[in-house]
């Protein structure tokens, strides 16, 4: 009899599976980041705002920015927040900015910012700092809406509180 030219297979043992012991670390991923401004909430952002709507100018500045192409606005029913816009910072980076609570005593903060910190660029936070300053005027620049400054980072005056 001929011998069969095919080769019989033969099984291989198989290999070990290797599990690592402990979770392993990667390097973060950070793809979008949200931050809440402190500005015109509260009792107190209430109290003031009787007397006329405090948020008007702030919306007034912001259709002047956004004729002048400084950013796009619109508004979305569904969101917390009164006016949306989108400014592209100099670096190409696409930063939404939410202003005006639409209930100013649950919310932390009357400013959002949502924004890719990756694909921010050199000098661009700066240009943000300035078109939020635009926008809000002089009380962006005080703590928190209050007529002075804190003593240091971190601590925060009772000025507001006092009245």
């Amino acid at each position: 009899m001929a011998e069969s030219k095919t080769k019989k297979k033969v099984a291989r043992p198989a290999r070990p599976v290797v599990v690592p012991v402990g979770p392993v670390v990667r390097p973060p991923t950070i793809d979008w980041l949200t931050l809440i401004v402190p500005w015109g909430i509260g009792r107190d952002y209430l109290r003031d705002a009787e007397d006329g709507d405090e948020f008007e100018p702030v919306q007034e500045r912001l259709e002047t920015m956004a004729e002048a192409g400084r950013c796009k606005m619109w508004r979305d029913a569904s969101s917390r927040y009164r006016v949306q816009t989108r400014v592209t910072l100099p670096g190409g980076a696409k930063v939404l900015v939410q202003f005006g609570a639409k209930d100013p005593l649950t919310l932390k903060g009357a400013i959002r910012i949502d924004f890719n910190p990756n694909k921010l660029g050199e000098g661009d936070a700066q240009h943000l700092h300035k078109f939020i300053r635009r926008a809000v005027g002089k009380s962006y620049d005080t703590h928190a809406g209050c007529d002075c400054q804190p003593a240091g980072p971190g601590q925060r005056c009772g000025a507001r509180r006092a009245r």
